[in-house]
């Protein structure tokens, strides 16, 4: 079998397992910019009603991109049917069912500290590349680990709001 035909191999392979056609997965990935939409979200200080600010006066702000329409279907399909049998480590809360932000306070309840953090950038910090190399290192191969990185990164970096980006971080 050679790379072109081991591709379509891959492709379809991907597309049994999601449920979809390889014809639109391929249309998806080549108009991928029309199957997102971005906006930026401001944080608020629930107590002053003021922005939320860096130590260096920069305005606390994400970028919210969320998939639309059969792209946002397909990343479900990833998301259940590819990425959830994934065993993930007991300290990961984010994004698994059956766990939530009770679930990672509940081992804390009591201590005297507490630290509260937010990271800055998370999500555009994560590169297409990383995307990538996670998949490779989770046993899947690399064509396919190709057009799942195209199916859940969007201008080369792990976009929020998509029903794969806390599973693919």
């Amino acid at each position: 079998m050679n790379s072109s035909q081991y591709k379509k191999s891959q492709l379809k392979y991907l597309c049994a397992k999601i449920g979809c056609q390889p014809k639109e997965v391929e249309h998806i990935i080549a108009h991928i910019d029309d199957y997102y939409i971005e906006w930026f979200e401001k944080k608020i200080n629930k107590t002053t009603g003021e922005f939320k600010k860096y130590k260096d006066g920069a305005i606390k702000q994400r970028a919210i991109r969320p998939s639309l329409n059969r792209l946002k279907a397909i990343q479900s399909a990833i998301k259940n049917k590819i990425l959830a049998p994934i065993a993930l480590p007991d300290n990961v809360h984010g994004g698994v069912k059956g766990r939530n932000n009770v679930t990672n306070a509940k081992p804390h309840q009591g201590k005297k500290y507490k630290l509260t953090t937010d990271l800055r950038d998370f999500y555009p910090s994560i590169s297409n590349q990383r995307v990538y190399q996670t998949f490779l290192s989770l046993g899947f191969s690399d064509h396919f680990s190709h057009l799942l990185t195209k199916l859940t990164t969007w201008k080369f970096e792990l976009p929020q709001g998509t029903p794969t980006s806390v599973v693919t971080c």
